[in-house]
């Protein structure tokens, strides 16, 4: 595939901050992100504790938006299911998806938020960039594609 400074090179190019759900293999890359390593990375950004964010039954308000917020990037990022979403921070699936909802509206309307968030995804990016390398690696046999015989004639 290249060296390292190559790939980086060209997944600075083509590869989008945000994962797009639409684009298969980019849903694939996403799915390959530890979302606690992207959380405890986050968390540490926001100089919140994740302890409480994801143990207390109610968090205190000043931490509220904190939590949507690492909720939504966890969202963004890992494309997790609510369900796995609400497991990382102790909730039912229904309330990541009320809290997904407040802060697709909230990011649009809001310019803050919005850079907040740009700064969490800035502060998290090399966590995503090793994983999106540790993904985008050839296998072992040097085929970059899950079935190498695939469209050969014997």
């Amino acid at each position: 595939m290249g060296t390292n400074k190559f790939v980086d090179k060209i997944r600075s190019k083509y590869m989008p901050n945000t994962i797009q759900k639409e684009v298969p293999q980019q849903r694939s890359l996403g799915r390959s992100l530890d979302p606690v390593k992207v959380l405890e990375r986050a968390a540490r950004s926001l100089n919140c504790d994740i302890g409480v964010i994801q143990h207390l039954r109610r968090i205190p308000k000043l931490m509220k938006g904190d939590r949507d917020l690492l909720v939504y990037l966890v969202w963004k990022t890992c494309m997790l299911p609510n369900e796995e979403i609400g497991r990382l921070f102790g909730m039912s699936y229904s309330a990541i998806s009320h809290i997904l909802s407040s802060m697709r509206t909230r990011i649009k309307e809001e310019p803050d938020l919005q850079a907040k968030y740009d700064l969490i995804l800035f502060t998290v990016q090399d966590t995503l960039t090793s994983a999106w390398n540790a993904a985008a690696r050839p296998n072992p046999a040097g085929w970059s594609t899950p079935n190498p015989g695939a469209g050969r004639s014997p």
